[in-house]
């Protein structure tokens, strides 16, 4: 799949402007020259993610920068699936072997579990 969004990954950070009430929370993300982009580097993807209050700012941000690790592991999820559903030679993304069908069911998981843990800054 080749993604029309900003690939990852995306970086949370956190500064408190003087005298704020509140930190504010950027999403950042890593561009390569020729991607596109003139030259290599961080770039704002979000400036100033907004909330009630710090807790909630900082799950909103974790969450957005979350986002291109979740898609990735939902694209995994859904290739199983469709390579259980319709059989190795009729994937819509090229046929699977048995194999890398394995291996990609083992993967799967740590995949899945990595990213929530990256959005809910949870450790499973």
């Amino acid at each position: 799949m080749n993604p029309s969004h900003t690939p990852g990954p995306w970086t949370m950070y956190e500064h408190r402007p003087q005298h704020a009430t509140v930190s504010e929370f950027n999403i950042n993300a890593k561009c390569s020259a020729g991607q596109g982009y003139a030259s290599e580097g961080w770039f704002y993807l979000v400036n100033r993610v907004n909330g009630g209050n710090d807790e909630e700012c900082h799950a909103n941000a974790r969450l957005i920068a979350a986002t291109p690790d979740l898609l990735d592991a939902l694209n995994q999820i859904a290739l199983l699936a469709e390579w259980q559903t319709t059989g190795p030679s009729k994937c819509s993304s090229g046929p699977l072997t048995a194999k890398q069908a394995t291996s990609l069911r083992l993967a799967i998981s740590d995949i899945a579990r990595a990213a929530i843990a990256k959005a809910t800054g949870v450790q499973a």
